[in-house]
């Protein structure tokens, strides 16, 4: 909620009614609806594609591209295909090695899968973590280490076209 500067909801489907599918209908509202999965799209229970598939979120997959290139491609062609009941509408190909590295990927995808954005590995944007999660802001004193790489991480999604991008998508008609 800081870096935010707004109120945020936690949307657990196994705690919520069949009929109020999120506290904020942001989505409908022109706010942003993010949901970041435990793991992979497909793991847990829920998982990230069935919160996509109940309340009609479109998903743009977020992949971890280093060492690989038209295999990162492919694994995507595979993530978008593996389910029929909700949208991949798009690819973050995340810690490209160089422009050419992002090329690569980008030009493997299929026209039904575009590139939103190759971001490139950049130090100063990684967060501190640990097994099963980040580490806290508050932890070890690390609070101005995690403000200067959440504004420097903000700098470079601006920089992406990334926000275009999400400035373009419909409004989410929870289903």
């Amino acid at each position: 909620e800081e870096w935010c500067r707004q109120q945020i909801y936690n949307a657990a489907i196994s705690i919520m009614d069949d009929d109020s599918p999120t506290k904020s209908r942001d989505g409908e509202n022109g706010g942003v609806i993010l949901v970041e999965g435990a793991m992979g799209l497909y793991d847990g229970t829920p998982s990230s594609a069935d919160l996509a598939a109940k309340f009609g979120i479109p998903v743009v997959l977020v992949m971890d591209v280093r060492a690989m290139a038209q295999t990162a491609a492919a694994i995507a062609v595979g993530l978008k295909n593996y389910r029929a009941d909700f949208d991949m509408i798009g690819m973050i190909a995340n810690k490209c090695g160089s422009n050419y590295h992002g090329k690569l990927v980008r030009e493997a995808l299929p026209a039904d899968l575009p590139m939103w954005a190759a971001l490139k590995r950049e130090e100063n944007v990684e967060l501190p973590e640990r097994h099963l999660g980040l580490v806290q802001p508050l932890e070890d004193g690390k609070e101005v280490l995690m403000n200067e790489r959440i504004d420097a991480g903000a700098d470079m999604l601006e920089a992406s076209g990334i926000l275009d991008q999400i400035r373009q998508l419909e409004p989410v008609a929870f289903q």
